[in-house]
């Protein structure tokens, strides 16, 4: 009987350790500025993290990489522009860009959309669906719907959050609402890091 007991209490330990473990799809990373390599956003309500992409889109421009990819030596720190892979085909990506003339700095730019004349300089967030290596549907962010605020940016880490609304290029109606986006990039691995 004892050992019978102690049988079915080590499965209930078991079930309920397992149980722990699974990750709750609605669940995003902690927003922090220490160089975690994390990315989380909400799209319409639904939960998203980078992917490690298993598709080479090199031929249409695009570097191979693990689930983010930025180029942090262009343009001298006044271009902020990671790519994210959000499924393990590299077909859904989204793209946030900041391009200040004076430099990225830890405060708040709000969305502008892709002017690329602003003289505040281009700042958006893109999503992007393809099918192979055809683009299917671009939505970009519409100016003033919300922004991405860098919490900190120095030389090896850049972090920050943001929200916005963003619409479909080929239809104004198909929206797409992103909030609860954060990013905490060490800029020395990101683009090696592997994600699930």
């Amino acid at each position: 009987m004892k050992t019978l007991l102690f049988l079915a209490l080590a499965c209930i330990g078991l079930f309920s350790s397992c149980k722990d473990r699974d990750a709750d799809p609605n669940t995003l990373p902690e927003a922090t500025q220490s160089g975690k390599n994390t990315f989380g956003v909400k799209i319409n309500g639904k939960a998203y993290t980078p992917k490690s992409s298993k598709n080479d889109l090199s031929n249409i421009g695009y570097p191979t990489y693990n689930g983010v990819w930025d180029d942090f030596s262009y343009d001298e720190n006044k271009t902020f522009s990671p790519l994210v892979s959000l499924d393990n085909v590299n077909l859904t990506r989204i793209i946030l860009r900041i391009n200040d003339p004076k430099g990225i700095t830890s405060k708040e730019y709000m969305l502008n959309g892709q002017d690329q004349n602003n003289p505040q300089g281009r700042i958006t967030i893109g999503y992007l669906i393809y099918e192979t290596t055809t683009l299917k549907k671009q939505y970009n962010a519409i100016p003033n719907s919300g922004s991405i605020i860098i919490t900190k940016n120095d030389n090896n880490v850049i972090s920050g959050v943001f929200s916005g609304k963003l619409q479909n290029v080929s239809d104004a109606n198909d929206k797409l609402e992103i909030t609860e986006g954060r990013f905490d990039f060490n800029k020395n691995t990101i683009n090696d890091y592997k994600f699930p």
